[in-house]
């Protein structure tokens, strides 16, 4: 039996052997990974209830889960630019104050919270570009990454919303909104700083390129170009945009100058002068707001309501941009990308009293501009003892320059038209206006009068206008307040063929109510608002 039993040496090189080999096997396995087939990952990137983007390109790795850098950049629409060829990424997340530098040569990350050194496992060199480790991009982006493998999914969560998340929850807020309506505000109220007119003063300029990429059509970009500055004595907006397919199509300009204390053009001693893409006022019956190539002066108080109890507002929004509207505080109305470079709200409704508004508008990688006005509604809206005039003509809905060599549409053209507005007392005002609009295919002309009248705390107007060689409409309306209640009432009547842009063919009567309140919750208010329209 002895003689049948392994040497004890024989039995120790033996498992000597073994542990070596297992030994030796673990390190070679770790150091020696690189992306293949097995190990390849095709995930979907998800923030709560939402997906984000299109799948990311990624691997399981001995370390855990990594992704492709490149398309998590493009999933969350990140400003930040990859470059293979100097091994570097730069730009900023979420916030432009949140500034990010990634440089493979010294393996240094830079961000908010300073500099740092790259793991040794934290990218990995793929077929498809930088494959980097999910706890590495949560330390960087200051957000977690966390790998589901389950489902095939990367879940982000952060204890703070994202500036995508917050695009999506205004998008869900607005389908709840009904159309609303805007206002202005007094300049003569804010502070206010002397700077005399240049000959030339350097434009602030403000350019956006949006490029993609598909595998059928090959690459595209989209660029818009935003520039103001000051001209020959004159402030100037410009907007140049176009793409790559069909070059630049649309030039935007307009010069302008205001002044509130209506000193421009010698003895119409007015208060705003422009050239360019400008706005006419809107008519309380006949004709809406219009924007295009053309001319407009007044001495109207700058950014004043064009019409009782309405106010509409616009400006320059960036492509890929969406704006909300406030009122008080109280979300109103919400508007996505228009594809014009424009944001336009019209018939905002005002209140009796102060309506303080704000227009905030929002970038797809976070950026927040915001625009407030506030327009006072009462007895010191009314020109006692002045009076006011205006005048304009413009090719509704044209740029300055059309380079799209699209057709024009035969339902819009030239229009123009001039009001005066004169306050016969403290508590009165009667103005009249002329108007030319071409409408659904027609030139028509009116003519229309207004009266306004303070009654208590209560502003009443009565309208009329008369379609020549047509009919004729009338409107009363009234705005208040009874404690804590404001209203709104307006009644229609329509006689004759009349039709116009605010006025539909089938309308004859029409009578309409609203209330709004609000109710005292604990530390905060809650608007209540209720109406009624037989």
């Amino acid at each position: 039996m002895r003689g049948n039993l392994p040497p004890l040496r024989l039995v120790a090189a033996l498992l000597g052997a073994a542990f070596g080999v297992v030994g030796a096997s673990a390190p070679a396995h770790a150091q020696a990974w690189s992306a293949n087939e097995d190990d390849s990952l095709l995930l979907e990137l998800r923030s709560g209830q939402y997906r984000l983007g299109e799948p990311l390109r990624g691997y399981q790795t001995p370390a855990g889960v990594c992704v492709d850098f490149a398309d998590l950049i493009q999933a969350l629409d990140l400003p930040v630019r990859l470059d293979k060829k100097s091994r570097r990424a730069t730009g900023w997340l979420f916030a432009e104050d949140q500034r990010f530098t990634l440089d493979r040569d010294p393996d240094t990350v830079q961000n908010m919270n300073g500099n740092r050194g790259i793991a040794k496992d934290a990218i990995h060199d793929t077929p498809e570009g930088w494959c980097v480790d999910l706890k590495a991009l949560s330390g960087w982006m200051g957000v977690r990454f966390r790998a589901d493998l389950s489902n095939l999914a990367v879940m982000l969560e952060s204890d703070r919303k994202l500036p995508f998340l917050e695009a999506i929850e205004r998008k869900s807020r607005a389908a709840r909104l009904r159309q609303p309506k805007f206002a202005e505000f007094d300049l003569s109220k804010l502070p206010q700083a002397q700077a005399p007119y240049q000959s030339w003063r350097m434009p602030s300029v403000d350019v956006q390129i949006q490029g993609q990429w598909t595998r059928n059509m090959g690459a595209r970009a989209q660029f818009e170009a935003l520039a103001s500055g000051e001209a020959l004595g004159l402030s100037y907006t410009a907007r140049l945009a176009g793409s790559t397919d069909n070059g630049a199509d649309s030039l935007r300009l307009k010069l302008f100058r205001n002044d509130p204390s209506a000193e421009l053009l010698g003895p119409l001693k007015a208060t705003q002068v422009a050239l360019g893409d400008v706005e006419s006022l809107r008519g309380a019956l006949t004709a809406q707001t219009a924007y295009g190539r053309g001319a407009f002066v007044s001495n109207r108080p700058l950014n004043r309501p064009g019409r009782f109890g309405v106010t509409s507002l616009s400006g320059t929004m960036p492509a890929g941009w969406d704006a909300e509207l406030y009122r008080n505080g109280e979300l109103r109305a919400y508007q996505a990308d228009r594809g014009d470079g424009r944001y336009r709200f019209d018939d905002i409704e005002l209140l009796w009293g102060q309506n303080d508004f704000e227009v905030v508008l929002y970038g797809p990688q976070g950026q927040i501009k915001r625009e407030r006005s506030s327009a006072p509604v009462g007895i010191e809206s009314l020109p006692a003892g002045k009076t006011w005039y205006w005048a304009g003509v413009v090719d509704a809905g044209q740029d300055l320059i059309d380079l799209s060599k699209t057709f024009s549409d035969p339902n819009t053209g030239w229009r123009w038209g001039v009001g005066v507005e004169r306050g016969i007392d403290r508590r009165t005002t009667a103005g009249v206006e002329y108007q030319s609009v071409m409408f659904a295919g027609r030139r028509r002309h009116y003519i229309e009068g207004t009266v306004q009248r303070a009654l208590g705390r209560m502003l009443l107007e009565v309208s009329g206008a008369q379609q020549l060689g047509a009919g004729r409409a009338f409107q009363a309306k009234a705005l208040g307040r009874f404690g804590a209640i404001r209203y709104d009432a307006e009644a229609l009547w329509v006689d004759g063929d009349f039709e116009s842009e605010l006025v539909e063919a089938q309308q004859r009567r029409e009578y309409g109510l609203r209330l709004s309140t609000s109710v005292k919750m604990g530390t905060w208010r809650l608007p209540v608002e209720t109406g009624i329209r037989p």
